[in-house]
């Protein structure tokens, strides 16, 4: 079996070493809990494709949260406006995307990677107001978008100063519709505000919020192998839970895993068959067991229902703590009481089937009718993000010009 790369190696530091945590005594009354997400999405072999995440037009996140590419990071990041390097709509850079040495753009449309980290959000609980100081190092990604603000973004995230008030009764931050940003507000955490040079800022929230995208390792992969579904724990740690989730022809069957240990495993594919309701109470179950709080998983779910219980062959999967620790570094000062993190991986697997059918709306983009390769273009955008790595391939291979010039329209080129 293959090993990790040195990131995980990280896993075996004393655990104040790796979060960074002074010797002060702890905050009796102070404790942290964190969720969040990583997706992959696998390629035939089970490793994680690389992707750009973060392709689109229309944006799943209120107009208020900060984003990169933005200067000084002094304004909220969904704008809807063209970047001036890559002609991106929505990347929310408009002139202030800064290229590279190479002329390449940062928009966040343009950033490349294998994982998308979706919304981590950190929740606080205490009886009395108190300030702390909280950084999130991401060495294996880039922090793309947060909420409040924050003081410094680099690999990582570090927001300084922040005051938890118990006693707040003000509200805090909305826009016109529906949006998942907010269900994330529904547990009994402790409001934060940020302070900078001792002077707090005018935000207010339930959490800290950040997303990012990155390149790095994570425990589990997971591809089919003639119709079976191979799971690799490539981690030297038990991964807690898996839940198979596999939705095709208007109906749900799932499988839940426990205690996956390390090494290769070849499974069949989910027989029992299910609803979405079900689904739901299962993986609620599954974070309460790893130590979120009952409101804090209900959250979690809400948030991501609407993605998470489309059709498709995806895994689900409760990371390790030192994996979880390993790429996500964590320091508080002083140091809390206890500190619980959840983070989720969610595999993508698209299926041969599911490939061909990208394949076969793809080659309407070519069609001697107008209307027909506007049909298909419209088709393809609907499938969403995670047909941008079969179209890549179809890019590279590709010799008709209308076709190319489709697919680099629909990947935000």
């Amino acid at each position: 079996m293959k090993s990790l790369p040195s990131i995980f190696c990280l896993a075996a530091l004393p655990i104040f070493a790796v979060l960074g945590f002074q010797s002060a005594s702890p905050q009796q009354d102070l404790v942290v809990h964190e969720w969040g997400t990583f997706t992959t999405v696998a390629g035939s072999d089970g490793a994680a494709l690389e992707w750009r995440p973060l392709l689109g037009k229309t944006s799943d996140l209120p107009g208020f949260v900060y984003g990169s590419g933005r200067s000084g990071a002094d304004a909220g990041l969904r704008f809807g406006v063209l970047c001036k390097v890559c002609g991106h709509a929505g990347c929310g850079c408009g002139d202030h995307c800064q290229p590279d040495d190479k002329g390449n753009c940062n928009c966040k449309g343009c950033i490349k990677g294998t994982v998308r980290m979706e919304t981590p959000v950190i929740y606080f609980y205490t009886k009395k107001k108190q300030r702390v100081s909280l950084r999130v190092d991401f060495p294996g990604g880039t922090i793309t978008e947060w909420y409040p603000k924050a003081r410094r973004i680099y690999h990582g995230i570090d927001w300084g100063t922040i005051e938890l008030q118990p006693d707040y009764e003000g509200g805090f931050p909305t826009e016109p519709g529906r949006n998942h940003y907010y269900p994330a507000r529904e547990t009994d955490a402790v409001p934060v505000q940020i302070c900078s040079s001792n002077k707090p800022t005018k935000e207010h929230e339930k959490f800290l919020f950040y997303r990012g995208v990155g390149t790095f390792p994570l425990p589990l992969e997971a591809s089919l192998v003639r119709d079976r579904l191979r799971l690799e724990n490539r981690s030297q740690q038990i991964v807690p839970a898996v839940l198979v989730f596999d939705h095709r022809q208007d109906q749900i069957r799932i499988s839940v895993l426990k205690q996956r240990t390390p090494g290769k495993q070849i499974l069949d594919l989910p027989g029992e068959i299910s609803n979405t309701q079900t689904v739901q109470k299962i993986l609620r179950k599954l974070l309460v067991e790893q130590g979120l709080y009952p409101k804090e998983a209900r959250a979690m779910v809400q948030t991501w229902k609407d993605h998470w219980f489309t059709k498709g062959l995806r895994v689900f999967y409760l990371l390790p703590t030192q994996a979880t620790e390993a790429i996500l570094p964590l320091a508080i000062t002083p140091k809390p009481k206890a500190i619980v993190r959840v983070l989720v991986g969610r595999i993508e697997i698209l299926t041969q089937k599911r490939r061909q059918e990208i394949r076969k709306l793809a080659t309407g983009l070519g069609d001697p009718d107008f209307g027909v390769r506007e049909k298909a273009t419209q088709a393809l955008i609907r499938v969403g993000r995670f047909a941008a790595p079969v179209l890549e391939k179809i890019l590279l291979d590709c010799k008709d010009l209308e076709v190319k010039a489709r697919i680099r329209a629909i990947l935000g080129r």
